[in-house]
C-alpha cells in the first residue's frame, strides 16, 4: 500500500477517475493499478483492507497512475492513519535502507546530499517540509532513486540542468512549488522516467516538446505553469492535466 492525494493540488495528478471529482484525505479512498481497476467497473467498490491487526473500510475512486504494481493499492492518508501504519524508513532483507518517507515529519531548512550516503536508497519522499533554499541539487547524488518525492516543499529557483544524472529514475513529482524559469532539455535524458509531475509551479518558457522522445513516460501533469503552447506528446502518454497551459499562456 501506498500514500496518495486525492485532494485538489494534491501529488495524486487530475480527479478521480470514477466521478471526476476531487476529494478530501480526510475520508477512505483507494486507487487501484488498472487490472484491478477495470476501466471503471469496481468504481465505489468497498474494499476491508487490514494491517497489524488492525482494519478499515476504504472506497475505490480512482486508478493509480502508472508506474503502479497489480499488487499495489494507493490510500488516502486517513488510511494510514486508521490502520496505525506509520511511513518512515524501509530496508531490504539485507537491511540496507530503500525506502525514506519523511512526510508529515517536522522537518525544515537546507537540505543537503547527506541523505545519499544511503547507497541503496530508491525512493525518497518529502512531502509537505519547510525546506528553503534553491532547488534541491545535492539530491542529484542519489543516483540510484527510482521515485523523488518533493512535493509542497517550498523549494524554488530553477530546475536543474544535471538531472540526467539520476539515470535510474521512473517517478518525479515536484508539484506545489515554485519552481521557476524554462523545463531543462535534459530532462530528455531520464529516460526511465514513466510519471512526471510538474503542476501548480511557476515555469515559463515554450512547452517543450522532447517529451515526446520519452518511450517509457505514461503520465505527465503541468497545469498552472505559464507555460507557452507547444507541441503536447501523443501515443501513450496520459497527459493528466493541462488546463494551466491553456488558461496562463497568452
Amino acid at each position: 500500500m501506498t500514500v496518495n492525494s486525492f485532494e485538489k493540488g494534491g501529488d495524486g495528478g487530475g480527479p478521480s477517475a470514477c466521478d471526476g471529482h476531487f476529494h478530501s484525505n480526510k475520508d477512505h479512498w483507494v486507487a487501484l493499478p488498472p487490472a484491478t481497476f477495470d476501466h471503471n467497473s469496481n468504481c465505489f467498490r468497498k474494499l476491508k483492507i487490514s494491517a497489524r491487526g488492525k482494519s478499515t473500510v476504504a472506497t475505490v475512486i480512482d486508478e493509480c497512475a502508472k508506474p503502479c504494481k497489480d499488487d499495489i493499492v494507493d490510500a488516502s492518508e486517513s488510511v494510514w492513519k486508521a490502520l496505525g501504519v506509520h511511513r518512515g524508513i524501509s530496508c531490504d532483507t539485507f537491511n540496507n535502507v530503500t525506502v525514506v518517507d519523511l512526510t508529515g515529519a517536522s522537518i525544515s531548512g537546507n537540505l543537503t546530499s547527506a541523505i545519499c550516503a544511503l547507497s541503496n536508497l530508491t525512493a525518497l519522499t518529502l512531502q509537505r517540509k519547510a525546506f528553503t533554499g534553491p532547488s534541491p541539487i545535492g539530491l542529484l547524488h542519489c543516483k540510484h532513486l527510482h521515485k523523488l518525492d518533493l512535493s509542497s516543499t517550498n523549494f524554488a529557483g530553477t530546475l536543474p540542468t544535471c538531472i540526467s544524472e539520476l539515470s535510474k529514475l521512473r517517478i518525479l513529482k515536484l508539484p506545489n512549488n515554485s519552481f521557476s524559469g524554462s523545463i531543462p532539455p535534459a530532462f530528455r535524458m531520464v529516460a526511465k522516467l514513466e510519471a512526471l509531475f510538474f503542476h501548480e509551479n511557476s515555469l515559463s518558457g515554450e512547452f517543450p516538446n522532447f517529451f515526446g522522445e520519452l518511450k517509457s513516460l505514461k503520465n505527465l501533469t503541468f497545469d498552472n505553469n505559464p507555460l507557452r503552447p507547444g507541441v503536447l506528446p501523443v501515443g501513450s502518454i496520459r497527459v493528466l492535466r493541462r488546463g494551466g497551459l491553456n488558461q496562463n499562456s497568452r
